[in-house]
């Protein structure tokens, strides 16, 4: 099939707190939440140098405390009106960069430090997404909402409990976020059970790092044994229904066939994969592979606030991989079936082909 360049008009594995959207509006949240009691980090800077300011403050994400340099979003997504923004900026930009459809990550218990409960959190997103869609009504946008593996399974049930009983309008499902190597899936099998129970969709960050990146590199033969077994924990003990990240895929027989048997979305994000030094090439995920064996892979930025954008991130892939008009295609087929939200009509020239 014949696709005009190469471009996407959905996302579904895009942090909020993580997301380009808030570069413009950051310095602005810090004044609502601090005032003048703490100046933003980056006012010594010229403006056109605020993108690589916040990059250095990121660095590589994974070698550090990944929850405290996060802090500088989540730091002012404390209040209704902060995270109102946050949302609303976000659905206003996506829609005016073209996309039709995104499902955004935001793990509501990190911004629970000002005194909100985690459902105030999510209603106050919500809202945002509301207004903004009424200006943009062909963009939908709901809420992925994650939890941070770190806490208990106790508290990772009752938090998908909280999300359970929002507005399934705009949640679409939960997933499991955060570090993988110290907290591996089977941790929190009982989530997934309760999130099961309760009607949600089922997202996870998986087979993505299980090394201690501060003290070693990635390493294939080293970590494969791992990320495989953190992948069939997913697939078949956590029964997901789509898996974030999923980098391995492409040497495993088995799991290509139980994901093409279980028809589990994968949504990989190889500009990520660069920035936290996962792999040194995206021709390492094969790709093209995975989509001439017809699994649904799809294409996504992750985090790119400090990271490639989308735009960015498909230009690269594209160079390596040389991908073809069909190829380009799957991609983002891929990512309108495995979406979670189903709110509005699809895009007319696909529609025929997700009935």
């Amino acid at each position: 099939m014949n696709t005009a360049g190469f471009s996407m008009d959905i996302e579904t594995h895009i942090h909020l707190d993580g997301s380009r959207e808030l570069l413009t509006i950051l310095p602005n949240l810090h004044r609502i939440t601090h005032g003048t009691a703490r100046e933003y980090p980056f006012n010594q800077y010229k403006w056109s140098e605020h993108l690589d300011q916040v990059r250095r403050w990121f660095g590589n994400p994974l070698k550090g405390d990944i929850v405290k340099k996060f802090s500088l979003t989540t730091g002012v997504l404390q209040n209704s009106d902060t995270l109102y923004l946050a949302a609303y900026n976000f659905t206003t930009m996506r829609a005016r960069k073209g996309f039709r459809y995104c499902e955004a990550i935001m793990a509501p218990q990190y911004s629970t430090f000002g005194g909100l409960t985690e459902k105030q959190v999510v209603e106050a997103l919500i809202m945002g997404i509301k207004d903004a869609e009424k200006s943009y009504p062909e963009i939908e946008v709901n809420l992925l909402l994650a939890v941070g593996r770190e806490v208990s399974p106790e508290e990772a049930v009752r938090l998908v409990g909280i999300y359970s009983e929002c507005d399934r309008d705009y949640v679409v499902g939960v997933t499991l976020v955060c570090d993988e190597a110290k907290h591996p899936p089977e941790k929190h099998l009982i989530m997934y059970q309760t999130a099961k129970e309760r009607g949600l969709n089922k997202a996870c960050h998986v087979s993505e790092w299980v090394h201690d990146p501060e003290a070693q590199e990635a390493d294939l033969k080293r970590d494969l044994p791992q990320l495989m077994k953190n992948a069939r924990t997913a697939l078949i003990d956590l029964g997901i229904e789509r898996a974030e990240h999923f980098r391995i895929l492409g040497y495993s027989a088995e799991l290509m066939e139980l994901t093409a048997d279980l028809n589990v979305g994968v949504t990989m994000c190889p500009g990520s994969y660069l920035s936290t030094e996962l792999i040194r090439d995206v021709k390492f995920l094969r790709i093209d592979s995975l989509l001439d064996r017809n699994l649904p892979v799809s294409l996504h930025s992750d985090d790119d606030l400090f990271m490639p954008n989308m735009s960015e991130m498909l230009d690269h892939c594209d160079r390596a991989y040389k991908f073809t008009d069909e190829q380009k295609f799957k991609l983002r087929l891929n990512a309108w079936k495995t979406r979670f939200g189903k709110r509005k009509p699809v895009p007319q020239d696909i529609a025929h082909l997700l009935q």
